[in-house]
């Protein structure tokens, strides 16, 4: 057992490294920056995780609609038979 996980707590998260990284100069301003565009105060880690697993939650989504598409089977359309216009014998005018 890790130092994270003992025999009564629940497994650690799969991602829980990434709220014990460093918060980037960049991620802190990203955060104060949408601060100010929104008004509503973000938290600076909060932007940094979802910035940093942004990734893995789309590839995610992208494996799970392949295994839906997968599943799914589309009858063939029938064959479109076209039949050839009568010839008119209409006499043109001259």
């Amino acid at each position: 057992m890790t130092t994270k996980q003992t025999k009564a707590s629940k497994p650690a998260a799969p991602r829980a490294e990434y709220a014990d990284k460093a918060i980037t100069p960049t991620m802190q301003a990203y955060a104060a920056w949408l601060t100010e565009q929104t008004g509503y105060p973000v938290d600076p880690r909060s932007v940094f995780i979802g910035s940093a697993l942004r990734v893995a939650f789309q590839q995610g989504n992208r494996e799970a609609k392949a295994a839906t598409l997968a599943s799914i089977t589309v009858p063939a359309k029938p064959k479109r038979v076209r039949t050839p216009k009568a010839a008119t014998t209409e006499a043109v005018a001259e």
